[in-house]
Parts: C-alpha cells; sequence; structure tokens
C-alpha cells in the first residue's frame, strides 16, 4: 500500500504509515486521535527519538500491553521486507515458511545457517524510511536517530539479563523457522532417542548376551 503513495504523503501525513511508525508504547494515544497524535508529532509537541521503537516491529496480534517483549521483531511487515531481501521476492508474502525454489538467493549464496540480530536491525532501519516521507535517505529524520535506533535494537539482543538472553535466543530461533523452516533445538529429537541410537543398542545388548 505505501509503494503507492508518493514519498512526500507518507511518514505523519496519512493514517496507514503514520501508525506503522508510530511507537509502540503510544498506540493507545494514536488510536484515540490519529490526526491530533501526527499534528503534534509534526510541530514538535511529540519528540519520537531513536528509543521509541515503531510498532511495525510487533506482531500486533500477539503484542501484550502489559509485556512489551510479547511479539517483538515478529511484525508481518518485517518478516515480509525481510524475506524479499535475503530469501527472494517469491517469499516475500508467501504463507510458507523457508526458501522457495528457483534462482540462489542471498541467503543461498553466501551460505548463511541462521538469522542474525544485524540482519533483523538493517532490514527494521529500511522499512523505517520507506515509511517515512524523506525523498533522500538520512540518518537523522527529525529527533530519530536511524544508527542510534540500529543499536539499540542490537543491544536487546545482547541483553545480560537471564530472561533477556532467553528472549533473544527464543526470537532468533523463531526467525531461524520462519526464514530457513530450522526449527529450534528444543522440538528436535535428542540423538540417542533417535531410532538409530535405538537399533545399535539392540545390537550391543544382543552382542553382551552373546
Amino acid at each position: 500500500m505505501t509503494l503507492k503513495l508518493k514519498k512526500s504523503e507518507r511518514g505523519w501525513n496519512n493514517e496507514y504509515t503514520a501508525r506503522l511508525l508510530c511507537p509502540q508504547t503510544m498506540l493507545p494515544q494514536f488510536e484515540a486521535d490519529w490526526r491530533i497524535f501526527t499534528q503534534k508529532v509534526k510541530q514538535g509537541e511529540i519528540e519520537l527519538c531513536e528509543y521509541h521503537l515503531p510498532s511495525f516491529l510487533w506482531d500486533q496480534t500477539v503484542a501484550d500491553p502489559n509485556d512489551i517483549t510479547v511479539g517483538l521483531f515478529r511484525g508481518p511487515l518485517l518478516v515480509s521486507c525481510f524475506r524479499n531481501i535475503f530469501t527472494g521476492p517469491r517469499t516475500g508474502d508467501s504463507d510458507e515458511t523457508g526458501m522457495q525454489p528457483g534462482k540462489s538467493c542471498f541467503i543461498q549464496m553466501y551460505n548463511i545457517a541462521s538469522v542474525i540480530p544485524i540482519m533483523i536491525g538493517y532490514i527494521a532501519i529500511l522499512i523505517r524510511f520507506a515509511l517515512n516521507s524523506q525523498r533522500a535517505w538520512k540518518v537523522q529524520d527529525g529527533d530519530f536517530k536511524a544508527d542510534e535506533c540500529l543499536k539499540y535494537m542490537l543491544g536487546l539482543f545482547g541483553s545480560e539479563e537471564e530472561e533477556g538472553k532467553v528472549w533473544a535466543t527464543q526470537t532468533i530461533e523463531w526467525w531461524n523457522l520462519q526464514v530457513l523452516s530450522v526449527k529450534p533445538h528444543e522440538f528436535r529429537v535428542p540423538i540417542e532417542e533417535s531410532a538409530v541410537a535405538m537399533i545399535h543398542a539392540v545390537f550391543a545388548r544382543k552382542s553382551r548376551k552373546a
């Protein structure tokens, strides 16, 4: 939808792009009256800095106002754009996970075995620029600094808190499933419980009895 809008018509100039740019924590204010909210942003009454992460980063179907980590970096626009860049345009709006047959994509050409945070952050910054009304790329958009925002996002994946580490691991596992069809290790049957391992165990028992 945004591609049909002139760049000058995006950003805080229409409800669609403004909602995606609106910080997740300010969505209630935006939804109360988006016209008033966007007017305050344009007049500088509401300052949106790089640590005000935009709502398009979240999957709004699962977002929880009581736990802002739920749904973070799982927004459908983020996933679609990530696929377009890294696994090819045909995968962008596909409901299927993983790569599709055809010409080798970026991930295949560079033998990427796992999604890493910088890849997610890179796409997020590109999306924000696509949504705003700047005609040419600039690091700064009002009070928002793209380079600082990227640092903040990557910093979330490097949290020293135990819960932060768990969240980071689960988020990357989710991305690997969405993009590479690689299932989390926790869902894999341990090697020692596999059929091959069990067969070898039976052979070993029979050999001892012989």
